[in-house]
């Protein structure tokens, strides 16, 4: 079922998918076919699961009766991946479409790291942020967290959004998977963070470049442009964010304080950037703020 690519690289692409929209999804899923024949839907609950079903292309489709968050819902397609023999693991999210060589491109880039004899973890695409139409700067802690544009080739960076992530599946038996007890957001840097302290390289290739929407939507606040998601997201991300920043020993001391006041700081301009909810997105700020100092993670609880 998997694609051979001319350097014999079998890919084996996992979306994660809760209660996408059908005609969007269907576009990324025609953009991924394209690439490779193997991809494999895991599914977290979708409400709409029978429409998924019936989308005309090839896939494998494993449904959970409930949302597990995204690195559980990852780790089972990243487990099934080993049963077919694939050599790397293709991350995709649900509202990304890809170019049609960007299977092909990812290939050149493990050329050049094979040549080279660079030691990777995991290598990704440039982004642009379709809500802003902007390039994505990337992140390096040199130990503060310095913004890196992507030079021509290869570049090292210290993590990488999970949409688009190519990893080779050897990588994973020193690594480790995603860790679930933070269910959604941070598990992609999270992840990267560990495998660049065991030696690896991040990498980002800039010969690819996807379009990718890192919110919901975007608004003005005090003259700079703001990304917005939900309040049930904005606790993840200010839970996750706190806890990593007092726990994790992978990143630089300095770039743990560095994340902790950021986060205190945007636990306030959330809610006065929301339009409406203000109240709600206050409260899911404060209790993410509070469940990250005590540790209390898995999925949302008040």
């Amino acid at each position: 079922h998997i694609t051979e690519t001319p350097l014999c690289m079998k890919f084996y692409c996992i979306i994660v998918t809760f209660n996408p929209d059908i005609k969007l999804f269907t576009k990324v899923l025609n953009s991924i076919s394209i690439n490779t024949k193997y991809i494999d839907i895991v599914d977290n609950g979708s409400s709409n699961i029978e429409e998924i079903r019936n989308i005309n292309t090839d896939f494998n489709l494993t449904c959970l009766t409930e949302n597990l968050g995204i690195a559980a819902a990852q780790n089972i397609g990243i487990k099934a991946a080993f049963s077919h023999d694939a050599d790397y693991i293709w991350l995709s999210d649900q509202d990304t479409i890809y170019s049609s060589k960007f299977i092909l491109n990812m290939c050149n880039c493990i050329t050049e790291l094979k040549q080279k004899k660079i030691n990777y973890s995991v290598i990704g695409p440039c982004y642009i942020d379709s809500l802003k139409n902007k390039l994505i700067p990337f992140i390096r802690y040199t130990p503060f967290a310095q913004e890196i544009i992507p030079n021509r080739g290869i570049n090292f960076v210290s993590q990488l959004i999970s949409s688009g992530m190519v990893i080779p599946v050897s990588v994973f038996a020193h690594v480790g998977y995603k860790r679930e007890d933070l269910f959604i957001d941070w598990v992609d840097f999270e992840w990267c963070w560990r495998s660049e302290q065991l030696g690896y390289k991040v990498v980002v290739y800039e010969g690819e470049t996807i379009r990718h929407a890192l919110g919901d939507k975007v608004v003005s606040f005090l003259g700079k442009k703001i990304t917005l998601r939900s309040p049930d997201r904005r606790y993840f991300f200010i839970r996750n964010s706190i806890y990593l920043s007092l726990h994790s020993n992978a990143i630089p001391i300095q770039a743990r304080i560095e994340i902790f006041i950021k986060t205190f700081i945007w636990m306030f301009i959330f809610p006065m950037a929301s339009e409406n909810n203000k109240l709600d997105y206050f409260r899911a700020s404060l209790l993410g703020f509070f469940h990250g100092l005590t540790a209390r993670l898995g999925p949302k609880s008040e």
